[in-house]
């Protein structure tokens, strides 16, 4: 069946929708891609072991940004070489992280499996403890050649510290003889003669450290040539325990002594969200900026020992504050204000300047409707003229009808200053349906007289 004019128009028009409505998903494919996804509801923080000043400050990241709306799951690790792992393998998205670790210790770009590694910010300072036999006397690390020292477990950060202060000093890997206890078992070894010395990267809380300085068979190594090592390996920083520090009425430690700590660094992977970033580090402020005996109140945190490259949103928070978003609404109510910007841009970008135009759109729109239906009309007109029976007339009258009646429909959708040309169209196609109509009643007269 051949389709009349209208029709043809209408499946263009039908078309056209589909098509432009293909385009228009395109488009809000193509931003998605661009602005990334919304902020997450919830994100995964690799810690330490239970006990360990990691483990401590991950419970209570935990409980103050689930306050906010963000949810925090906490997984337990052997310690920083072990998060990094967890963070290459997208097991987690942050990590607490002993600087020195990733790379060479020396301030040495780190390796390209760490590329997609990222520096937060230094949230405090982990002294390295080295502990010995206090007959032994002795004054630099140069001395423990020959001893049996317990550096850490295996693959510790612990492990990593010993090792680079150590051969910094001299001794080579082969020139002293070396225990990979966990961190318990060498404090008793220590403390029961068992081992000349101890090597421990820890928190000053560490009730292990608060025991063996404690201890009068031990001695705490005083780091005289802090300088010099801190020089050396760029991610250490110098520490001053003055005396009595830890406690005053049994003044411990019973003099003044110099160490050196590397600082605990928040490492996330480069995606991470920024507003995600800048609710961590609000929590880091409230939590490291006090200070502590050790770290100076209004330090931490700081991009001051950060060994990776720096997320731009953690800069951006350090150096300039929180987004006005961030700071106006809860992270709950962010979460779906974000979500609904990734909508709502690309509609305001495409009717930002369809809105200009849009008088010019308009009218031509309506012209080129009125051509479809004066295209319409004179087909209707044509198979009016070519009837050759009344009722044949009838029917194409009636689809005369049918057209008007649609056009009427259309014109109230019409501005005004666009009436003039719909009203046009309704006297001609009122001309033409007068003539139908009596066409058809001079067909009846005639018909009449014949009878």
């Amino acid at each position: 069946m051949q389709l009349s004019y209208l029709e043809r128009y209408q499946r263009r028009r039908r078309w056209m929708a589909v098509g432009f409505t293909i385009l228009f998903a395109i488009l809000v494919v193509i931003y998605l891609w661009w602005m990334g996804p919304g902020p997450p509801r919830e994100i995964t923080v690799a810690t330490g072991p239970e006990g360990g000043a990691y483990r401590a400050f991950g419970k209570e990241y935990q409980t103050r940004l689930e306050a906010m709306g963000l949810q925090v799951k906490l997984i337990e690790s052997q310690g920083s070489l072990e998060n990094i792992q967890l963070l290459k393998a997208g097991k987690a998205d942050l990590a607490f992280v002993q600087g020195g670790t990733v790379g060479d210790g020396k301030g040495i770009q780190p390796p390209a499996e760490a590329e997609s590694l990222r520096g937060m910010a230094a949230l405090f300072l982990e002294p390295v403890w080295v502990f010995h036999q206090q007959d032994l006397a002795f004054e630099r690390l140069d001395q423990l050649e020959g001893r049996k020292i317990a550096i850490g477990p295996s693959g510790s950060g612990t492990e990593v510290a010993a090792r680079q202060l150590l051969r910094a000093s001299g001794v080579m890997p082969e020139e002293f003889e070396p225990l990979q206890l966990q961190l318990s078992e060498s404090a008793k070894q220590l403390i029961e003669g068992k081992i000349d010395a101890a090597i421990f990267v820890a928190s000053h809380r560490s009730p292990l450290i608060q025991e063996l300085v404690r201890q009068e068979n031990l001695a705490l190594l005083d780091f005289r040539r802090a300088q010099a090592y801190t020089r050396r390996l760029s991610y250490l920083q110098t520490v001053h325990l003055g005396e009595g520090l830890f406690d005053l009425e049994a003044n411990v430690p019973d003099r003044e002594l110099t160490l050196v700590a590397p600082v605990v660094e928040f490492v996330c992977l480069e995606n991470l969200h920024p507003r995600v970033a800048e609710q961590v580090l609000r929590v880091s402020q409230e939590l490291h900026s006090p200070g502590s005996l050790i770290d100076p109140p209004g330090k931490f945190p700081t991009l001051d020992g950060v060994d990776l490259p720096v997320l731009v949103a953690a800069r951006n928070y350090l150096q300039s504050g929180e987004s006005l978003l961030s700071r106006l609404l809860p992270y709950r109510v962010l979460i779906w204000v974000l979500r609904l910007q990734i909508f709502l841009l690309p509609l305001l970008t495409l009717w930002i300047p369809f809105a200009k135009f849009l008088p010019s759109i308009l009218q031509f729109r309506i012209k080129n409707l009125l051509k479809i239906h004066y295209g319409a009309l004179r087909e209707a007109e044509t198979l009016i003229e070519e009837a050759k029976t009344p009722e044949e007339l009838e029917t194409r009258i009636e689809d005369l009808t049918q057209l008007r009646e649609e056009m009427e429909r259309l014109s109230r959708k019409v501005p005004g200053y666009l009436q003039r040309e719909v009203y046009h169209w309704r006297l001609h196609i009122a001309l033409v349906h007068d003539q139908a109509v009596r066409r058809l009643e001079e067909w009846k007269v005639k018909e009449t007289e014949e009878n």
